[in-house]
């Protein structure tokens, strides 16, 4: 992963991410079983690739076209569902759930590192996610007691999240240090609290779909991890977040 966000070109870039949204949104349409079909699952497929092709792309007006185009194709599609209306009315907002949910966040990713320096912001949210991540499963899975959302995700504790909480900010500082100085204290303070609140946001809104669904993880792909949306949700809040702080306040802040 550093390989890829470090050393490749944008389109590049791009192409990885375009196949991560890919394998996602195929996870994420598994999950709803046989009631989706395949003509479903390709248009989604297919909608997600260009929304994260639009973001690279640059011009918010084919990004605004694409969704719009999109949305119309499925509606149109959906006058000709054999299983009638109410068949319809089930893999519709869920076809589009999954390419909101995982194709749109997930192209944030090529916006953050098409910026100048962004190379840098991507390892920097990277860094904060694992460095949360990391430190939540062992402190959870070794003192934790107390369940976070029990009803939603068994294993997650309110002592794993706190040190996830904490493990964030570590990785924010460590980074600011390391390679990214032109961020501020407050900057690394902010950004670390809010990446791991907003990552653990995703990581629980993923676990709500994979309920709703009965299924534990979104795939096999990662023995012993479960699928690549397993391993990804953090990014889904955390990634956009990112984004529109640096084009908000860095930016600015540079010109």
């Amino acid at each position: 992963a550093v390989i890829i966000v470090y050393f490749s070109t944008p389109f590049l870039f791009f192409l990885a991410v375009s196949v991560v949204v890919v394998v996602c949104l195929l996870e994420f349409y598994r999950l709803k079983g046989k009631k989706e079909t395949r003509t479903e699952r390709c248009m989604g497929v297919v909608f997600g690739f260009l929304v994260v092709f639009s973001f690279y792309y640059g011009r918010p007006s084919f990004t605004v076209f694409i969704v719009a185009a999109g949305t119309m194709l499925f509606f149109i599609r959906a006058l000709t569902e054999k299983e009638g209306v109410h068949a319809a009315m089930e893999t519709i907002p869920y076809t589009l759930l999954g390419v909101f949910f995982v194709a749109w966040m997930l192209a944030h990713l090529v916006l953050l590192q098409k910026m100048d320096g962004g190379r840098l912001y991507v390892l920097f949210l990277f860094v904060v996610i694992w460095a949360g991540d990391t430190t939540a499963y062992y402190v959870g899975k070794s003192v934790g007691r107390h369940k976070l959302a029990p009803d939603i995700s068994p294993a997650k504790t309110i002592e794993g999240a706190a040190a996830g909480l904490g493990g964030s900010l570590l990785g924010a500082f460590a980074v600011r240090w390391w390679f990214l100085s032109e961020f501020s204290a407050t900057d690394a303070l902010f950004l670390g609290t809010l990446i791991a609140v907003m990552g653990q946001l995703g990581d629980l809104s993923e676990s709500v779909i994979k309920r709703s669904a009965g299924a534990k993880d979104s795939g096999n792909l990662i023995p012993g991890h479960g699928g690549l949306l397993d391993r990804l949700d953090s990014l889904l809040f955390s990634a956009p977040i990112l984004y529109y702080y640096m084009l908000t306040f860095m930016e600015t802040r540079k010109g």
